[in-house]
């Protein structure tokens, strides 16, 4: 794809940068790469370059009085059978997108996960600063009053979010998808961490084991938003995640239980559902997090984008704290794929270091930047 920064050499450089820290492969799966690799083919730059180039053109929307504030749609939760809770991966990197598409354009977010999800997801938004209104139902109703109240909410100068519970059968996710979509009417519908469903609409684990019984059928909703244009761009990390079924080919090579799933559906764990864009890191957290630091990069102006060190902690804490677990432990602690907070952390402050660093560079000595980038902007 072609990006609208293409030509900002600095700014390739800065995510060239951030795409190496959302894919170092802290669990030695050896298939981080190939994964990368296969979706930096695909995207002809780099993918935090692509996605958050995508996301700010597709959340641009009217401004001014009376205007209405531009929707996204973002769905995640990843529940651990277990545990009975959703994974914090996922939970953490959907609030701060959240937050930064709300500084970057007024977008009113809306995100659509389980409902026993719910409680989990509200409270990582709220860990973010965002001011939460729960939707009972996906049903228009429920979802147009929640909408009006999340307005309200926006016109005395909070950050509103809206949660909304979605269907957990096929037949239900059916009747809402186009009325859920027409009442939102989304410029964006961005998926992380999120279970997709197979060539035989199977969802699995990261053990090739089903769990459809316990995912909501968000994937009706993403078809249709697909069907009808809505821009989409998927994160994931292992591809077995809604929206990268652009990647299955790699997918099915490289990932444990990528052919041959453990129920016998003959599907394997890729996923039928593609994306406008695709970003892949070695956590999805953290490959939001430096989308998020792309995004800042491209706006240095606009406050309040970035996942900085503390808003990550804050997040992370208040996930936890309404139920969210690790999803290789299950257990209900502050870490991230066994990752403890501390590297979650880490990472956040070496990507804004990256972009601080980056731009106070390229403004100084935008010779040097030039010259190092030459060769890389000619992908």
């Amino acid at each position: 794809m072609q990006s609208h920064h293409g030509e900002n050499k600095a700014l390739y450089v800065i995510c060239e940068s951030l795409d190496a820290l959302a894919n170092i492969d802290f669990h030695a799966r050896g298939m981080v790469s190939r994964l990368y690799e296969a979706a930096r083919r695909r995207q002809g730059c780099p993918l935090t370059l692509a996605a958050a180039d995508y996301i700010m053109h597709a959340c641009a929307g009217p401004v001014g009085a009376g205007a209405r504030r531009p929707r996204a749609v973002i769905a995640t939760g990843f529940m651990i059978r277990s545990a009975g809770a959703p994974e914090t991966d996922g939970l953490t990197g959907a609030a701060l997108l959240a937050r930064g598409v709300v500084a970057l354009s007024r977008t009113l977010p809306v995100l659509l996960c389980e409902p026993d999800a719910t409680k989990a997801v509200a409270g990582a938004c709220r860990g973010a600063g965002l001011a939460v209104v729960e939707a009972s139902s996906s049903q228009v109703a429920d979802v147009r009053a929640s909408l009006a109240a999340a307005e309200v909410i926006a016109r005395d100068h909070e950050r509103p979010a809206v949660v909304v519970p979605a269907p957990m059968t096929w037949e239900d996710a059916e009747a809402v998808a186009r009325p859920f979509l027409e009442e939102v009417d989304p410029g964006l519908f961005l998926t992380i961490e999120r279970p997709g469903r197979n060539s035989k609409g199977v969802h699995h684990n990261s053990w090739g084991r089903p769990m459809s019984d316990i995912t909501a059928k968000i994937d009706t909703i993403y078809a249709e938003a697909r069907r009808q244009g809505i821009p989409t761009v998927a994160i994931g990390d292992l591809g077995n995640e809604l929206g990268l079924g652009d990647l299955a080919a790699v997918v099915a090579e490289c990932t444990p239980f990528g052919r041959q799933c453990s129920c016998g559906c003959g599907g394997g764990v890729t996923v039928a559902d593609g994306a406008d864009v695709t970003m892949v890191g070695s956590v999805s957290d953290d490959a939001a997090y430096a989308v998020l630091a792309a995004l800042q990069a491209m706006n240095p102006d606009v406050a309040g984008i970035v996942a900085d060190a503390d808003i990550v902690e804050a997040v992370l804490t208040s996930a936890v704290g309404a139920g969210a677990v690790d999803g290789i432990t299950g257990k209900p602690e502050p870490s991230i794929d066994m990752l403890p907070m501390e590297v979650h952390v880490s990472l956040a402050r070496l990507m804004q270091a990256a972009v601080n660093t980056g731009i106070s560079h390229s403004i100084s000595r935008p010779e040097y930047l030039n010259h190092l980038a030459g060769n890389l902007a000619k992908e």
